[in-house]
């Protein structure tokens, strides 16, 4: 018995009994032997949004209660996912991964061989359905590149930007994408394909990838941060990604650091993704040229206009040694150490994987992040740990998508759970 037959076994008991079944008999309705099995079997579908735990009680959700036309989902193949997995044959999984400033598609296989890649910009202030036509245009036009149907394929993961809610197949109000709210980004994606559709964020997304996909595949314990437009990061402990009760596990872009600080796009003050997420730091560098009226090779660095200030600018200006942006710059890579830090003194990981600023800036940002370090960390943890960029550099977003749909097949079989 897979996970979605257990799902559909207990929602019927729920529907006759009106009630959820005791340990006892959820050890004869599931064939399980142990108590610890039903036990990490309730965990899951806490984490799955089926029950509800309030207190010491675990009641049932209303997905559990009814979810029409979920179990109905087409999908590629007969087979549960982790026979896919083990067939030997390279599996067709499409990879969507949406971020703040374009939306890629991928088709690729369990081996992480991109056959195929197609991407579109970004349109700030977009209406959720406008951005709907042009994925769906988009996704046929790999899906064409690579002389594949909508129903051939075996799998597709979507990584995308925090905060969203797994369950409900949703993405809640990701800042950097200003007007999103409760844009139903699984039941778009599934209307265009005919397989299993998986969700995550994106941070997550990437930390499964450099477990599957990277130089340091097979640890056990990593930290990936995304370090981008935004910061956010994928925590996997013992091998597991730690999702969190609310999917919000790893939304380390919003711990906030000086409750005096800067205004996030979340609505906080403050946040570490103020200080070092990439548009943060390019607007804060506009107003503060504006508003004093300062000259700088950082502006020079965007072809002579303010408004094309980018993190480009400002890492060219710093290589010139410009008085500003050397001085933003260590502001900058100080309150990276400021977050990396903390991570690393309460999580303890073995290592820390830094994303796009790093990948482009590694020779200004990694020697100035190491420097800094010792202020916001006990030694122990940081020799133990090594903090570098990511090997899989510009695949990255596409591999992360991959990496969701193979950890959705891995962990719920074939049916069409939202869940990676």
């Amino acid at each position: 018995m897979n996970f979605d037959e257990r799902v559909a076994a207990l929602r019927k008991f729920h529907q006759c009994e009106r009630r959820l079944p005791g340990y006892k008999e959820m050890l004869e309705l599931f064939g399980y032997r142990s108590k610890n099995a039903v036990h990490k079997l309730v965990l899951r579908l806490v984490e799955a949004g089926y029950l509800i735990k309030r207190s010491h009680k675990i009641a049932a959700a209303p997905r559990l209660e009814d979810e029409p036309g979920l179990a109905e989902q087409p999908v590629g193949s007969t087979d549960s996912g982790e026979q896919l997995l083990d067939s030997g044959r390279a599996l067709n999984l499409l990879g969507v991964d949406i971020g703040g400033t374009k939306t890629a598609v991928c088709l690729g296989n369990q081996k992480g061989e991109i056959l195929a890649t197609q991407r579109i910009p970004a349109m700030p202030g977009e209406d959720p359905q406008v951005f709907k036509c042009r994925l769906n245009e988009l996704v046929g036009a790999v899906l064409e590149s690579a002389g594949l149907k909508a129903d051939s394929l075996d799998a597709v993961g979507i990584s995308a930007p925090g905060p969203l809610s797994v369950p409900r197949g949703m993405l809640l109000a990701p800042p950097n994408n200003p007007g999103w709210h409760e844009v139903p980004i699984f039941k778009m994606v599934s209307e265009m394909v005919k397989a299993p559709v998986f969700l995550n964020n994106d941070a997550n997304a990437c930390a499964l990838a450099e477990m599957f996909f990277g130089e340091h595949r097979g640890i056990q314990s990593l930290i990936y941060l995304t370090f981008s437009t935004g910061m956010g990061a994928g925590i996997i402990t013992n091998g597991r990604l730690v999702q969190g009760i609310t999917d919000c596990g790893g939304e380390v872009g919003h711990m906030v650091l000086d409750l005096h600080g800067p205004r996030c796009g979340c609505g906080n003050f403050g946040c570490w993704e103020t200080y070092v997420g990439g548009r943060n730091v390019a607007e804060r560098l506009k107003a503060r040229i504006r508003a004093g009226g300062l000259k700088t090779a950082i502006v020079d660095q965007a072809g002579g206009e303010v408004d094309k200030i980018d993190m480009k600018a400002l890492s060219a200006a710093v290589r010139l040694g410009d008085p500003l942006a050397v001085e933003e710059w260590e502001s900058f890579t100080d309150r990276l150490a400021q977050g990396i830090g903390a991570l690393v003194q309460v999580i303890n990981p073995e290592i820390v994987i830094l994303g796009t600023i790093a990948i482009h800036e590694r020779d200004l940002v990694m020697p100035a992040l190491q420097a800094k370090l010792p202020k916001y960390a006990w030694r122990w943890p940081l020799e133990a740990c090594r903090i570098v960029p990511s090997s899989l550099e510009g695949r990255i977003g596409d591999l992360s998508a991959l990496a969701v749909a193979i950890t959705g097949l891995r962990e719920t079989g074939n049916g069409a759970m939202r869940h990676a």
